[in-house]
């Protein structure tokens, strides 16, 4: 791969590559929209990943060319400013924005970007990206950030700059990420631990099911989500309560009547979601594999009913997953209002799930799915070449 990557480098600059560096992508297991809620996360990278080579530049123009796009995009250091109007390279802005903010002088440079993470599919691309070319910059002027800074300043300029209210999830697995492992991250304290992902003894594996139903973060409810929940929030502080990881279901239902009820469905699916998170973090510890997936299908609900950021798409995956017995639970993954789905399934009924999804599909005039198996990967990392 990456002599691949560099022969295509010098094919495209006439230079030789500088640096090389590499950050995966994600499944989030569960803990769905209680990352920006202070909550409870248990993701894990995947093998999947945003590859990126750099040189500096004498000037200060930044030129890069996305292979997966075959696009080509420019900038000049000088004149960094958001845009109303967003697109790939308002990401790669974004982290050069964040290392100037931080006071790092830094050149120009010409930049490669290649991977197999698919974009607006809820696996974290846009993390996956940042991440990368953070760590790639850092090795680049010869800086050195601790894991949690890395990942902070990546939540940073997809909050900041590009518009994209995330959380820190993303961000946090795809720099700490450990072989054969989720990630319990707590995201109010930022305390974290690593739990045991023994997929292998009961051969399951997780399946990714792609909707290819568009979704753009920046454009969606997502951010209508994140102001309802801070709305609820700032109603419970007011009762007393600063936060929601520890308020229960009955001291929400005492609340009810000042609580829109719209806002009360949405803080009912963040406490129940924290619950679960917690649970799911014992069932993996103890290899409870069943439990799991009762939680993905909990989960599910959850959120279509209670955050409402399911469609009818997502919905049509879950309901044939639960009609296979080998898969064990299913849920949408990311944000929702389309992109992905995981299952976790016997490997030998990943092929009886895609075929009857992709006839349910057909049969709703759904747009053709993207079906991929995904192992854990592990974390980033950027050397010079």
């Amino acid at each position: 791969m990456i002599d691949k990557l560099i022969s295509r480098f010098e094919e495209i600059f006439n230079r030789r590559p500088e640096v090389y560096s590499s950050a995966p992508g994600r499944i989030n297991i569960i803990g769905e929209h209680t990352d920006y809620n202070n909550g409870y996360v248990l993701p894990a990278a995947i093998e999947r990943r945003t590859h990126v080579l750099l040189a500096s530049r004498e000037d200060k123009m930044v030129v890069v060319f996305s292979e997966n796009l075959n696009q080509w995009g420019k900038f000049d250091l000088n004149n960094l400013q958001p845009k109303s109007k967003r697109n790939w390279l308002s990401y790669v802005e974004a982290i050069f924005w964040v290392l100037k903010d931080q006071g790092q002088e830094l050149t120009g440079a010409d930049i490669l970007i290649k991977g197999d993470v698919p974009l607006e599919a809820g696996l974290s691309s846009s993390a996956s990206l940042e991440i990368s070319l953070l760590k790639g910059l850092l090795v680049l002027i010869k800086k050195e950030y601790p894991p949690k800074k890395i990942a902070l300043l990546g939540q940073k300029a997809e909050n900041e700059y590009v518009g994209v209210r995330c959380g820190l999830m993303d961000q946090f697995i795809a720099v700490l990420a450990e072989p054969a492992s989720a990630l319990f991250l707590d995201c109010e304290t930022l305390d974290y631990h690593f739990v045991p992902l023994r997929l292998q003894k009961e051969n399951l594996v997780f399946l990714v099911y792609d909707t290819r139903v568009p979704r753009q973060l920046a454009g969606s409810k997502y951010n209508d989500r994140r102001l309802e929940a801070q709305l609820a929030r700032e109603i419970l502080e007011k009762r007393g309560y600063p936060s929601l990881k520890t308020l229960t279901l009955n001291q929400l239902e005492a609340c009810k009547e000042e609580i829109d009820p719209v806002l009360f469905r949405r803080v009912k699916h963040i406490i129940t979601e924290n619950q679960r998170v917690l649970q799911a973090r014992e069932a993996l510890e103890k290899d409870n594999f069943s439990f799991l997936g009762e939680l993905l299908y909990a989960s599910h609900l959850s959120l279509k009913e209670d955050y409402e950021v399911s469609c009818p798409e997502l919905d049509l995956f879950v309901e044939v997953a639960r009609s296979i017995p080998d898969c064990l639970g299913a849920r949408l993954v990311g944000a929702g209002f389309g992109g992905s789905a995981i299952a976790l399934i016997k490997e030998g009924a990943v092929n009886q799930l895609i075929n009857k999804a992709l006839k349910e599909t057909s049969k709703n005039n759904f747009p053709k799915p993207e079906v991929l198996v995904v192992s854990v990967g592990t974390k980033a990392f950027a050397y010079r070449l």
